[in-house]
């Protein structure tokens, strides 16, 4: 299988370019470096799709590879390059099309049953919780009555 073409788009000043530029070489990875002025067009169709304006973005084949969102240092970077040029790529059909959104709206709910998991943690005791604590809170009360009714 041949290797996917990599395209990063860049700018000149990216100082963070410039150190993956160099892991690239270091790990023996063909690229092609396309500064975001040269390719404005290209850029804007990237900017467009990823709805992100950062360098260094990767284009492979019809994936995108935004730092931030799917990287966040240069090894994380190379190794997902490395991953998308091995595998098999193809058009997506429509099923394709529907198992990413079916894949997309599990994960999504995963994320939002943690976030329910977490909020639970921080949240201070809910109403059930604090209607008990109030009925043992009157029942002591009244134990506490009864004692001082049968002392006195």
């Amino acid at each position: 299988m041949d290797k996917k073409e990599v395209l990063m788009y860049s700018s000149p000043t990216c100082g963070y370019c410039g150190r993956i530029k160099k892991e690239l070489k270091e790990k023996g990875i063909q690229y092609e470096e396309r500064d975001y002025k040269e390719y404005a067009e290209d850029w804007e169709l990237v900017k467009s799709v990823t709805r992100s304006a950062v360098f260094p973005t990767f284009v492979i084949g019809q994936d995108y590879i935004v730092p931030g969102r799917d990287y966040s240092d240069p090894e994380q970077a190379i190794s997902i390059i490395q991953y998308y040029q091995s595998s098999l790529q193809r058009e997506n059909n429509i099923d394709d099309v529907v198992e990413l959104l079916k894949n997309t709206i599990h994960m999504v709910k995963l994320l939002g049953d943690k976030m329910v998991q977490i909020e639970g943690h921080l949240k201070a005791p809910n109403q059930e919780d604090n209607k008990e604590y109030l009925r043992q809170q009157i029942i002591a009360q009244q134990l506490s009555k009864k004692k001082e009714n049968t002392v006195a």
